[in-house]
C-alpha cells in the first residue's frame, strides 16, 4: 500500500455527508451530484479486511491474567497514554526483548492505526491482557471497534457546510484511510484523476491503490462539484472471487450507491457549527 492520508480529499468527502449515523453501527450516506453513496460496515470490511462479526464484540472474553506489558507501565498508575506505548516500544531491545517488543508493537499498531485517536488519549488496558494470548488477540473482532471509532465523527460535526468552513475543527479517528479508499471505489473519476489502481490485485482493496500527486484545494473543489457516484454494477461490492471477512448481513442492502428519484426529499438540515475535541 503506497498511500498517505490526504486529509483534503477526506474533508471534501465528509462535507457531503447526507445522513450521519444515529449510532456507531449505522451506515453513513453521502450525496455526490444527484446520487447517494453508502459507507457502512460491509464497505469498511471490504476495503480493510478487518474482521467484523454480528455478535457484540463485548461478548468476546478478555482474560485478566498477569500482563508483563502492564508491568512496564507501573509508574503510570493505570493512566497509559498512546504516546507512552510508542516510547516504550522504541526502548525495548530488538533481541533481548524480542517477544515483548513484538507484542508491544501489535498494541501500538492497534492504538495508533486501527483505533487511532490523539496521542494523549488513554490506552484501554484490556489489550495488554489480550495480547498475552496471540490466538485470542488475532481472532478478536477488531473491525467492529475500528468501524465504530471511524464513524463516531459523523455524529459530531457538519464538516464545514456553513458560511465559514475554515472555522471548522475536527479530528479523524479510527481507520480513516478506509474512507479514502472507499471514495476511490465509489467515485471512479476520483481514483482515476488523483490516484493509481493496480488491477492485478483485488483483495484487499486498500492494497490496490497508490497516490503520488500533490493536490491543490481548487482542484478538489472543481472535481467534487461535478463528481458522480458509480452505477450500482460498478460500486463497492464484493467480486465473485472476493470473500469479505464480515459475517454481519446488512439488511438495508449491500449496494454502495443508489439513484435519488425523490425530488421532494427534504434538504439537508443546517447543522450548528461545532469544534470537536476528544
Amino acid at each position: 500500500m503506497e498511500l498517505a492520508l490526504p486529509v483534503n480529499i477526506v474533508h471534501q468527502v465528509l462535507r457531503r455527508t447526507l445522513k450521519a449515523s444515529e449510532n456507531d453501527k449505522d451506515a453513513v450516506w453521502f450525496r455526490f451530484g444527484e446520487k447517494e453513496a453508502r459507507f457502512g460496515s460491509q464497505e469498511f470490511c471490504l476495503v480493510t479486511g478487518f474482521k467484523i462479526v454480528e455478535d457484540d464484540e463485548n461478548a468476546y472474553e478478555v482474560p485478566r491474567n498477569n500482563s508483563s506489558h502492564l508491568q512496564l507501565f507501573k509508574e503510570k498508575q493505570g493512566k497509559i497514554k498512546r504516546s507512552d506505548i510508542i516510547e516504550k516500544f522504541h526502548e525495548l531491545d530488538n533481541e533481548k526483548d524480542a517477544e515483548l517488543k513484538y507484542k508491544m508493537g501489535l498494541v501500538t499498531v492497534l492504538e495508533h492505526v486501527v483505533l487511532s485517536a490523539e496521542c494523549e488519549t488513554l490506552v484501554n488496558e484490556r489489550w495488554f491482557y489480550l495480547v498475552e494470548d496471540l490466538e485470542r488477540f488475532n481472532s478478536y473482532p477488531w473491525g467492529n471497534l475500528s468501524y465504530q471509532q471511524t464513524v463516531k465523527l459523523f455524529q459530531r460535526t457538519s464538516f464545514g457546510k456553513e458560511k465559514n468552513p475554515k472555522s471548522i475543527k475536527y479530528s479523524l479517528h479510527g481507520f480513516s484511510l478506509a474512507i479514502l479508499i472507499w471514495a476511490f471505489e465509489a467515485l471512479p473519476d476520483l481514483g482515476r484523476e488523483f490516484a493509481e489502481k493496480r488491477n492485478d490485485l483485488q483483495f484487499l482493496r486498500m492494497y490496490c491503490w497508490k497516490m503520488e500527486k500533490q493536490l491543490r484545494g481548487d482542484q478538489l473543489n472543481t472535481f467534487f462539484d461535478r463528481a458522480e457516484v458509480a452505477e450500482e454494477e460498478d460500486s463497492v461490492r464484493p467480486d465473485e472471487d472476493e470473500e469479505c471477512t464480515a459475517t454481519k448481513v446488512q439488511e438495508e442492502g449491500s449496494s454502495s450507491s443508489k439513484v435519488d428519484d425523490d425530488d421532494d426529499e427534504d434538504e439537508e438540515e443546517e447543522e450548528e457549527e461545532k469544534c470537536v475535541s476528544t
